[in-house]
């Protein structure tokens, strides 16, 4: 066991760095939103964020390649089903993303 700082009986020598303070520089460094903002796409008059509609385009990415696979009879040799139609579905999603807002 370590021997404890400083002498018996007086109070702990305060420690020398300040995590707060270095977190606060971290977080200041970040840049933050633009002023163009997010990218938007209109939807029978209303403004959806590019980012929301992609995800729905990933999503029914990731159903067709579960249907496609169970219609193929795929899914019974694919292990691990869900993570492989999930990850399919994000490679949708990001391919719209490229595609579309890059």
């Amino acid at each position: 066991m370590p021997a404890p700082r400083g002498r018996p009986g007086l109070p702990m020598p305060p420690r020398t760095h300040n995590t707060s303070a270095l977190l606060g520089i971290l977080l200041a460094s970040v840049p933050g939103c633009t002023t163009a903002g997010a990218p938007d796409i209109e939807v029978a008059g209303a403004y959806f964020p590019g980012w929301l509609i992609c995800g729905l385009i990933g999503i029914a990415g990731g159903v067709l390649a579960r249907v496609v696979f169970v219609a193929t009879h795929v899914a019974e040799m694919v292990p691990y089903q869900l993570t492989v139609c999930t990850g399919l579905g994000l490679i949708v999603a990001i391919g719209t993303w490229l595609l579309f807002f890059r």
